[in-house]
């Protein structure tokens, strides 16, 4: 004798169709429903993502701001000084200056062409933002001083980068004259040459 398998679907005579012949249906079998898994959801970490770039763009913002205000600040006392690109060129000890200032831009000092008499002369060179380019002249004994706030000074080669930088030179070359040179700029560049 055969045996049934009761977990097979076996196909059974339900109802009659319209011509009255038997149809065939296979009963459904029923399956267990899967386990849900539980988890947090899908906008959580999203969300802790957009927190961390609102955060971030709040202090690049806030950085931003205090960058602006100060070069403003440097800047708004100097712009009486001048501002674009400036060269001062005196041609002889009667032109010379003893400080020569610019607010913003370039500023060109070239010194070479005064004949300095014997004795100590001060010169001054302040500039507020950009680049300072002195010129000495090769024949005078000297003392400089170069100041920079924020950026780059180079006092014939002699350099420094960043916050706070002061370098100093002098030479003596034998000279009855002597030119002591104090530059100063608050953020940019400046250099003092000889030729």
């Amino acid at each position: 004798m055969t045996s049934i398998d009761t977990k097979e679907a076996v196909p059974m005579p339900t109802l009659l169709d319209h011509r009255g012949i038997p149809t065939w249906s296979i009963p459904p079998q029923i399956d267990p429903p899967a386990p849900v898994a539980r988890t947090a959801p899908e906008s959580a970490p999203t969300e802790k993502r957009r927190s961390r770039g609102r955060v971030a763009a709040q202090v690049l913002g806030v950085v931003t701001l205090i960058l602006v205000v100060a070069i403003v600040a440097v800047a708004l006392p100097h712009l009486g000084d001048g501002t674009g690109d400036h060269t001062d060129h005196p041609r002889g000890f009667d032109d010379l200056e003893s400080e020569y200032s610019f607010g913003i831009g370039s500023l060109t000092v070239d010194l070479r062409d005064v004949d300095f008499p014997a004795g100590v002369h001060t010169v001054a060179v302040d500039l507020g933002i950009g680049s300072a380019e002195i010129w000495l002249p090769t024949d005078v004994d000297y003392q400089i001083r170069g100041d920079l706030d924020i950026g780059n000074v180079d006092v014939l080669g002699n350099t420094s980068d960043g916050f706070g930088n002061t370098v100093n030179a002098a030479r003596d070359v034998g000279s009855d004259a002597t030119v002591v040179l104090d530059v100063e700029a608050q953020i940019g560049h400046a250099q003092v040459r000889r030729g």
